[in-house]
């Protein structure tokens, strides 16, 4: 019988971990562990707005203000007017911004390997599949308030 509850647990132990790590790597470039996202993102989709990144990544919208202006104090970001609607500020990276992005990708790059070694093609491609399905359906569940109409029976089901 599967226990859910490792499911999510894992989970949590990953990204808790990923988390201590992108804040060591990344503390020398003055920004904390979860700023890399928001940079990232910046840089995969220039004039992006928060409102777009909030979505995006599930984030609250304080969450992203903050890591937004970190950025931007830091010289990694600048925000501009929109040109039909100047109350709507658009994103871009700066140089420097551009610079740390592929820094930060490389970084990124070495850890996916490190946590996908031993793993083949097929399998690293199944799990992003399978974890991509599990965040939508819970996306779904939080945001409409929905959660399965199956009760949990067991000790195992939670």
């Amino acid at each position: 019988m599967v226990n859910r509850y490792h499911i999510l647990k894992n989970c949590s132990i990953m990204y808790r971990l990923f988390q201590m790590y992108y804040a060591e790597q990344f503390e020398p470039y003055g920004f904390g562990a979860g700023s890399h996202y928001f940079l990232c993102e910046i840089g995969k989709r220039p004039g992006v707005t928060m409102a777009e990144l909030a979505e995006i990544g599930a984030y609250d919208s304080g969450t992203v203000t903050r890591a937004v202006h970190r950025l931007q104090s830091n010289g990694y970001v600048i925000m501009n007017s929109d040109e039909r609607d100047r109350r709507v500020k658009r994103l871009y990276l700066t140089e420097k911004g551009a610079q740390m992005a592929d820094t930060v990708r490389q970084t990124r790059c070495k850890l996916f390997r490190q946590v996908t070694s031993g793993l083949t093609q097929d399998e690293v491609q199944q799990a992003e599949a399978l974890l991509e399905r599990m965040a939508q359906n819970t996306r779904a569940a939080v945001t409409r308030g929905q959660t399965a109409d199956q009760p949990c029976k067991t000790q195992e089901d939670t």
